[in-house]
């Protein structure tokens, strides 16, 4: 099938010693960094009661895809990310972000997010079953998983040039449920090269000279989803 791989990868990090957990997760602005080469804390959730008033952390991982090659809806679409590390943080969802978490305005780049509430029923899920969307501490690290993308996720390749997604924890983040517990919870991806869309598109479905369509991304320059036929032979 083919791939398209990440072309920016950034964490989008907030910290609040105040005791408050809105004060983490839902400021509007947060510290960006480029982990485009891959990150051990990529999405992190902090809690410690014991650090003056309180503190609570939140990072979540804002990854942005090129998609502008493709013009009609893919048939299927997995989002395919490789565990770098894992701190018990065991599940992640995967949304649909406004901008790529470069900017310090960057914190809550989600369309959809409303602060105070649950993300569920008011974000756009990127997977196609989103809870959540992947259990990361059930493989060993290193494992790369394969989430099968939304309906929403063909349309916006299809319909966009540039993709962007956000990957936040769900347990606590995606439902908006305080940490009950102090902890340092933590899971890192490898970066842009690892972390992928692949993809396929409807149209010839035949091999050619042995090749599978799906592997098959145009011929001649005309991509497979505009072709009918081949030679005359459909």
């Amino acid at each position: 099938m083919p791939t398209i791989n990440a072309s920016s990868m950034y964490r989008n990090y907030q910290i609040n010693t105040l005791g408050s957990w809105p004060g983490a997760r839902d400021s509007s602005t947060g510290s960006p960094t480029n982990v485009g080469s891959g990150a051990t804390n990529s999405i992190l959730l902090i809690r410690d009661a014991g650090r003056a008033a309180g503190t609570f952390a939140v990072s979540r991982l804002y990854i942005k895809f090129n998609t502008s090659a493709i013009s009609v809806l893919p048939t299927s679409v997995n989002i395919k990310f490789t565990t770098q590390n894992n701190k018990d943080l065991p599940n992640l969802s995967i949304v649909k972000a406004t901008d790529d978490g470069s900017s310090t305005n960057d914190h809550n780049a989600i369309t959809g997010y409303s602060a105070g509430n649950t993300m569920s029923g008011n974000v756009t899920d990127y997977a196609a079953s989103n809870t959540p969307a992947a259990d990361v501490s059930a493989e060993p690290l290193g494992t790369t998983f394969s989430i099968a993308g939304s309906n929403d996720l063909k349309a916006d390749m299809r319909d966009n040039s540039t993709l962007i997604m956000a990957f936040v924890q769900y347990t606590n983040d995606y439902t908006n449920t305080p940490l009950s517990s102090n902890g340092f919870f933590d899971v890192g991806l490898l970066g842009t090269t690892s972390t992928q869309l692949e993809y396929t598109l409807p149209g010839y479905g035949k091999n050619v000279i042995g090749v599978t369509s799906s592997d098959i991304v145009d011929v001649s320059g005309v991509a497979t989803g505009d072709i009918v036929d081949v030679i005359g032979v459909s």
